[in-house]
């Protein structure tokens, strides 16, 4: 009876401890992941940053006018807007990534179509979004549904505005 119950404690000891080996094992794995989405988080504000600062104080006039005017746009415009796209571009690929690295259960499609129909909605983002997305194409499915929607900068700005109709 007493190696019985000697055996069973000795069996119950060796599961907790490999129990316990799981959970440190699980919990060094979620650490890593949640690690690696910091690092990449930071890569991506870096990244954002910069562009944000290629794009000034007020990049809005640029933007309008990408959308009103696009044909008057200038070569110092045009790399505003180049920022600008490449910000958006940056905040998908930044979720994506986050999604992909630590499974935090982001609608990044979501957040794509909006920061994409900023892009393809005007003459100068839909040309800028065929030379640079092809290779992505998973983002760049999602913006061709937004161009075959017949998404335009007019609607979009008019959606948004703040004025009463």
């Amino acid at each position: 009876m007493k190696d019985n119950l000697f055996n069973a404690i000795q069996i119950a000891t060796g599961l907790a401890v490999v129990i316990g080996l799981i959970m440190v094992f699980i919990e060094l794995r979620q650490a890593k992941s949640l690690s690696l989405a910091e690092l990449t988080s930071e890569g991506y504000s870096e990244a954002l940053a910069d562009f944000r600062t290629v794009m000034g104080e007020n990049p809005a006039p640029t933007i309008a006018k990408s959308c009103f005017n696009p044909e008057d746009l200038n070569p110092e415009e045009m790399v505003v807007l180049h920022a600008y796209y490449n910000s958006k571009i940056g905040q998908i690929a930044r979720l994506r990534v986050l999604e992909l690295v630590a499974d935090y259960g982001v609608p990044w499609r979501v957040v794509a179509n909006q920061h994409l129909s900023e892009v393809v909605s005007t003459q100068p983002g839909r040309v800028w979004f065929e030379r640079h997305l092809k290779a992505d194409q998973e983002v760049y499915t999602l913006g061709t549904k937004l161009l075959e929607s017949g998404l335009d900068c007019t609607s979009v700005i008019a959606s948004n505005s703040l004025l009463p109709d």
